[in-house]
């Protein structure tokens, strides 16, 4: 998510400086820039998320897993019940 932010400050900034840099090199009768250069373009560095942080986003999910799997058990328990062995 704060990669999002930096590229979207970049883009905004970026293409401010672009319009006012394109209008002079439009005055001095240069060819004008369409797009951002990939070599400017902020870098992305990944940080792993500690084990903690992982668990408790996956936490909900978790429970839920257990939850329908006892859910599962349990009607089909009652359906063994209910069977008749004739």
């Amino acid at each position: 998510m704060a990669y999002r932010k930096v590229l979207t400050k970049y883009a905004f900034y970026g293409w401010g400086a672009m319009a006012r840099e394109n209008g002079d090199r439009k005055n001095a009768g240069l060819r004008v820039r369409s797009t951002f250069e990939i070599e400017d373009y902020p870098k992305y560095a990944y940080a792993y998320p500690d084990a903690s942080t992982r668990f408790r986003e996956a936490f909900f999910d978790i429970v839920l897993l257990y939850i329908w799997n006892g859910l599962f058990f349990f009607l089909e328990y009652l359906t063994f019940l209910k069977y008749d062995v004739r």
